[in-house]
């Protein structure tokens, strides 16, 4: 069902566009007058604009502090989280031998690795396992 002012739309349309079809140049016009232009044209760059040198010196001077002062602060970041884990730290110094731990040694400790550990003797007691013994003092022997 079309209404009577949706045929006058379609006539109206089609005859606006049989208009414009009679002002359109062909594919080949266009190409032709395309082809014709890049001929006749003269080829003439655009002119590059030039930075003056102290601007370009200043640029480069602020891009260098910007880069410098994030790697300065990464570099802390990342050294205060190296010896966070450390006990104690002296500034120069190389940490002892014996509080050094290995940067994998947190990768040795998996879950399930009680699990895997030797199993109890038979005439051991769960107590025994859950409860220190004692320190005997040197010296003293029963």
């Amino acid at each position: 069902m079309t209404l009577p002012e949706d045929d006058r739309l379609h006539t109206h349309f089609e005859s606006l566009r049989d208009d414009e079809r009679t002002h359109v140049p062909t594919f080949r016009e266009t190409w032709d007058a395309a082809a014709e232009r890049a001929r006749t044209t003269p080829h003439v760059r655009a002119p590059i604009p030039r930075i003056p040198p102290v601007l370009a010196l200043a640029a480069a001077a602020g891009v260098l502090l910007v880069v410098g002062l994030v790697l300065r602060s990464v570099r802390d970041r990342d050294s205060a989280r190296l010896f966070a884990d450390s006990t104690i730290h002296v500034p120069g110094v190389a940490p002892s031998i014996t509080t050094w731990t290995s940067p994998t040694a947190g990768l040795l400790r998996t879950s399930g690795s009680e699990l895997l550990a030797a199993p109890p003797a038979l005439h051991a007691s769960i107590v025994d396992r859950v409860v220190p013994a004692p320190v005997q003092p040197r010296g003293n022997t029963p």
